[in-house]
């Protein structure tokens, strides 16, 4: 298979800002506002993942992982971002970029994270057996703060929308019945 390589363009200039190493596949990918940086997530020939960024300073591995998730916050400071390991363990970090430092959040079973830009904070579902816990942190790992605990729940959605204060909490049980928290 060929491999495939980034090339980061100042559009205004017609400049090339950075360009990638070769990887065998890029799988996901995602720029600042300005779109003067940006991570991505490629698989090497053994289906390994690996985190990067990519800016004018060149590419950097900031992990790697069975699975990855991440996003980037709209100014380039900060990549959430989980990594699952062979133990099927998940841990999510905040990756402060210009420090080229990951600070961890948090562990455990099946994470899925979702950063707000807006608030300045990432808000992570964790599903631990029947039992799901809602958490929040501040986009650079500190503050973390349990906002949900129930046991036979699942499906935990976070909902925001700027012209809202406060975020809605989506959950369903084991019989199907649906609740919303606010």
């Amino acid at each position: 298979t060929d491999q495939q390589q980034i090339t980061l363009l100042d559009a205004n200039r017609a400049e090339v800002i950075a360009q990638s190493e070769a990887v065998y596949q890029v799988r996901d990918m995602d720029l600042t506002s300005q779109a003067d940086g940006m991570f991505f997530i490629a698989e090497d020939a053994e289906g390994e993942l690996a985190l990067y960024t990519l800016d004018e300073s060149g590419q950097v591995l900031v992990t790697t992982g069975q699975s990855i998730q991440a996003q980037i916050d709209r100014e380039g400071d900060y990549i959430v971002y989980s990594v699952r390991d062979e133990q099927q363990e998940y841990t999510v970090f905040s990756y402060n970029i210009s420090r080229q430092q990951s600070t961890e959040i948090v562990r455990g079973q099946d994470i899925r994270i979702s950063l707000v830009d807006e608030l300045g904070r990432v808000f992570i579902a964790q599903q631990n057996g029947d039992e799901m816990t809602i958490s929040s942190a501040d986009e650079d790992g500190s503050d973390l703060v349990t906002l949900f605990r129930d046991e036979d729940t699942y499906h935990g959605i976070i909902y925001y929308h700027p012209e809202h204060q406060g975020v809605i909490i989506y959950t369903q049980n084991n019989n199907g019945e649906t609740s919303i928290f606010y």
